[in-house]
């Protein structure tokens, strides 16, 4: 299995684009406080482009086009996923969270999020947060 290949590109030392791991963004653009802890992945995963103030980062083309498979990218969407769930807050998400506690029910939330992500371009947290008020 390829490893997923993430580019960063430091803005003002106009440098060309590096090659860091998916980790490494998201430890980059979550830590900072630029954007919301636990969103990054399907979005870099994604192919979207992200930015801080200093960096540019982005899905490496070949890795997207070529090298990383669709069977790659669900599994790491459905490890994603997972890493939501498993914090699942009864307070704030109790239908969720009441949902995931079959195989059946987050077999169903997991496959809406998936749904959700592909179809209407939203992040897994977004997914989870909507599934809650459906």
């Amino acid at each position: 299995m390829k490893k997923v290949i993430i580019q960063r590109k430091f803005i003002d030392k106009g440098e060309k684009w590096k090659d860091i791991t998916l980790d490494e963004a998201i430890h980059d653009l979550e830590s900072g406080g630029y954007w919301k802890q636990g969103t990054m992945a399907s979005m870099l995963l994604e192919g979207t482009q992200l930015w801080t103030p200093f960096a540019d980062y982005r899905l490496k083309k070949e890795g997207k086009l070529s090298g990383t498979t669709s069977e790659n990218l669900e599994q790491e969407l459905r490890l994603e996923i997972k890493r939501h769930l498993d914090k699942c807050d009864s307070v704030r998400l109790p239908k969720v969270c009441r949902l995931i506690q079959t195989e059946e029910g987050y077999q169903k939330v997991e496959q809406r999020i998936i749904s959700m992500v592909i179809h209407e371009q939203i992040t897994p947290s977004a997914a989870i947060a909507q599934i809650e008020v459906e």
